[in-house]
């Protein structure tokens, strides 16, 4: 697994778990992507419950 660095548009949202999201996001580099946000639904996250 790698950490990719990369611009995009986030074409939707998905709940996962308790305080997780499954993001679909599409970035000119890189096209569609499927990536876990974990821990971004939790009550204390800089990107909202």
């Amino acid at each position: 697994m790698s950490i990719v660095k990369a611009e995009g548009l986030i074409v939707r949202t998905m709940k996962m778990g308790e305080t997780s999201k499954l993001v679909t996001l599409f970035t000119r580099e890189l096209g569609f992507l499927k990536v876990i946000a974990k821990g971004s639904r939790a009550s204390k996250s800089r990107f909202g419950a």
